[in-house]
């Protein structure tokens, strides 16, 4: 998921260098020039692609939701029906999630408590928006072709689905991978949607 090859261009490789400090030894403690030392540049070299630390952490965050975003998108075909691109979108996530390098989810927390005690900003509405806008297209396309029925709340659904999404990262935070049933997760909250909203 995460490149692991040599040609890595130097941004790439400061942010995976940063990745692994900042979840081992939080974003506090981790030093620009122990970046620079394991990402093999020189502590200049950083200020050439990051202005700061903070910019750094962030760029860092940009970067894990792109992979993220590349990951939970391949499945989902235009050929598909709504509910198959549904089920594409969530269990595409999951996986995502399941398979998500730990160093990934422990930085991702490590934003969160972060970004809280010091104000650090980052924008996650774009992120949202795009989940969002792929989500409430592929309702309406079920409604107008007769799959959903045209009672349902698009825009209200949408937000569901990208409230469970955010509930399963947290989980992946919070417990031992080994602890959810990610597949089992995903059957039953599909079937709970599938049922309230496909035409009988």
């Amino acid at each position: 998921m995460f490149d692991t090859k040599n040609n890595k261009n130097k941004r790439i490789k400061i942010l995976e260098a940063a990745l692994y400090l900042f979840s081992r030894k939080g974003y506090h403690r981790t030093r620009m020039r122990e970046i620079a030392e394991h990402a093999g540049v020189g502590k200049g070299t950083i200020y050439e692609y990051f202005k700061s630390k903070e910019d750094l952490f962030t760029s860092l965050i940009t970067y894990v939701l792109k992979v993220m975003d590349e990951y939970a998108f391949q499945e989902v075909k235009p050929d598909m029906k709504a509910s198959l691109k549904i089920k594409a979108l969530v269990t595409g996530y999951l996986e995502l999630v399941e398979n998500m390098p730990r160093e990934a989810i422990m930085v991702m927390t490590e934003f969160w408590s972060e970004g809280i005690r010091n104000h650090i900003k980052f924008d996650f509405r774009d992120t949202y928006k795009k989940y969002l806008i792929i989500t409430r297209k592929i309702l309406e396309e079920g409604i107008k072709k007769g799959e959903f029925k045209e009672t349902v709340n698009v825009d209200n659904l949408s937000r569901s689905f990208l409230a469970f999404m955010d509930g399963i990262l947290l989980h992946a935070m919070v417990f031992r991978r080994k602890e959810i049933d990610m597949k089992r997760i995903a059957e039953d909250f599909l079937d709970a949607i599938f049922k309230g909203i496909r035409r009988r």
